[in-house]
């Protein structure tokens, strides 16, 4: 009973015509929290009104059962898409609270978006995460001369609990400002870390 997934497209970026590269059908990270399982990853999405197929994030929340301490079934208990028109949202990762909070970090960029750090808060049981948030804007376009690679992008979200089970640790790719970047200019990426309070 999954969603659909597809190979997510290149995404665009502000002031470059160079797209970034996606990602594959990888996943960032899964993890067993209260009995559930929880995975995301960068797929294909149509979004209603947006004449382009764009990256976004596919969730999915898995509840397992076991018998004699093996797999025996495993039921969709919730999934989603998350999406911005217009926009691409590409290599996610996401981290729940024990009060059922989740929190999911990504890259934000397009076409009027320099690649950014952005994240989106799902509720308790709720069924589709709220809207997107900027914790970093990106400064620029990703440099395609810095490397012999020009489009790939680092899969290197990640999102982890706090010790105090009241906030996510969260980190993700962007642009940073000029001063943040290498000394040498040979790559003008940067990560970004962020405390997300999920309650």
């Amino acid at each position: 009973g999954s969603e659909a997934y597809g190979i997510p497209p290149a995404s665009d970026q502000k002031g470059s015509s160079n797209p970034i590269d996606s990602g594959d059908d990888r996943m960032q990270q899964t993890q067993s929290i209260g009995g559930e399982v929880y995975g995301e990853l960068t797929t294909s999405v149509t979004i209603p009104n947006d004449p382009s197929a764009r990256a976004g994030a596919a969730w999915f929340d898995v509840h397992p059962s076991l018998s004699g301490g093996v797999l025996s079934a495993a039921t969709m208990r919730r999934q989603g898409y998350v999406t911005l028109s217009g926009s691409d949202l590409i290599y996610p990762a996401l981290q729940v609270s024990p009060s059922g909070n989740a929190a999911m970090v990504m890259t934000l960029t397009g076409t009027q978006h320099f690649p950014s750090a952005a994240y989106s808060l799902l509720a308790p049981g709720g069924t589709a995460f709220g809207p997107i948030h900027v914790a970093a804007p990106g400064t620029g376009s990703y440099n395609a001369s810095a490397t012999r690679d020009a489009t790939r992008w680092g899969d290197y979200s990640w999102a982890v609990l706090d010790p105090s089970l009241t906030s996510v640790w969260m980190a993700t790719e962007y642009i940073p400002p000029k001063a943040s970047q290498t000394p040498d200019g040979a790559r003008n990426w940067g990560t970004r870390v962020m405390e997300v309070s999920t309650g």
